[in-house]
């Protein structure tokens, strides 16, 4: 994830249809539904005029809801495969990792 994320870091400095970094830098929280209600409409009244902004919301909610999908246990397996450590037990991880559960 961490790749994919200094990716689109890097295709948001080299993109020039959007110079609005105040609510580039709003949308991750706006996509979780962390916004009070003045910069949640924000970010949506930019959304409906800024097509890269727009293409990154539908990426960025792409990614959040493939994250939901994992367990903790998922995530640290898949931690302990790319950094050849052993998986940490469940207990370890909080129920809550600031995400509703579904």
């Amino acid at each position: 994830m961490s790749r994919w994320l200094n990716m689109n870091n890097e295709r948001m400095d080299n993109d020039r249809e959007c110079a609005d970094r105040a609510v580039r830098n709003l949308m991750g929280l706006h996509v979780l539904g962390r916004l009070g209600p003045a910069d949640s409409a924000r970010v949506e009244r930019h959304l409906l005029r800024c097509s890269s902004c727009k293409r990154d919301d539908v990426d960025l909610r792409r990614v959040t809801s493939a994250l939901d999908l994992l367990s903790a246990e998922d995530v640290a397996e898949m931690l302990a495969a790319r950094t050849g450590g052993a998986p940490e037990s469940s207990g370890s991880y909080p129920q809550d990792a600031g995400r509703p559960n579904v």
